[in-house]
């Protein structure tokens, strides 16, 4: 099986008990796995297991505060931001409620700038999306649980989807697949990854370009998607990975990004 490099977990927002009870059937089986080298969460834990459960998901785990994780809840402290270095990537976590105006081009660059990252991490709105600015990469990997957020309610603007999902195998951990590169098809139009690899990315969706690389959640109403990322660093290129659950199913989506240097 080829080399993914260091894979590392971006989760967040389960308010559990809150607003949700737990996660996906789908994903549990998907998280039970010790491929995972760096675990980042966005915070909004919602219980000291929630917490405790982070710690035995990764090698190395880190967790920012959420708007309503209490430290006499969670029995311990959390940063309101920080940042790792993975690869040739500085990474930096928060858990968005900093960003304003919310979830805005303008807010998010200050948190950049701030942080001075190459790649950042916000949380806070429950809802799965990536963009790319001025050669930085921005990442929120939405809620684990789908938990509700009362601020969202603009159903109209965020229910499009960028294409139809697909199905990866449900019963297999989340091992990326090789993302598909100009001009390298399998003999049926798809890549073609070798070995474990394959059986994760079994109808894994088409990658997503950084041009349209905004995705919005599949939602129904009263409802959000529950999501997560997987992030596959290589030096100085990422793989990014959207896991979602639609339908009681796990779906995949993927694209590349690769560090601008000298911005």
């Amino acid at each position: 099986m080829s080399d993914f490099g260091d894979l590392v977990l971006v989760i967040g927002d389960y308010h559990i008990p809150q607003r949700a009870q737990d996660l996906p059937e789908c994903f549990k089986e998907l998280l039970q796995t010790d491929r995972i080298k760096t675990v980042l969460c966005t915070g909004n834990c919602g219980s000291r297991g929630i917490l405790e459960g982070l710690d035995q998901m990764g090698q190395e785990v880190h967790c920012v505060r959420g708007e309503i994780d209490d430290k006499n809840v969670l029995g311990r402290d959390l940063p309101d931001s920080l940042t790792v270095a993975i690869g040739s990537f500085r990474v930096g976590l928060i858990s968005g409620y900093q960003v304003l105006p919310w979830e805005s081009d303008a807010g998010l660059q200050q948190q950049q700038r701030k942080l001075d990252c190459d790649i950042l991490i916000t949380g806070h709105t429950h809802v799965a999306k990536w963009r790319t600015m001025n050669g930085k990469l921005f990442l929120n990997p939405g809620s684990v649980t789908g938990a509700s957020n009362p601020y969202l309610n603009r159903w109209d603007e965020i229910a499009a989807s960028s294409g139809p999902p697909s199905v990866i195998n449900p019963t297999t951990t989340p091992v990326p697949a090789e993302p598909k590169k100009d001009g390298e098809e399998g003999a049926d139009g798809e890549n073609k990854p070798e070995g474990e690899a394959a059986v994760a990315a079994a109808g894994a969706a088409q990658p997503a370009t950084e041009a349209n690389a905004t995705s919005a959640p599949i939602v129904k109403p009263g409802k959000l998607t529950p999501s997560f990322m997987i992030l596959a660093i290589q030096q100085s290129k990422v793989v990014v990975y959207i896991y979602k659950e639609i339908d009681g199913e796990t779906v995949v989506d993927q694209f590349e990004h690769s560090k601008v240097y000298g911005q």
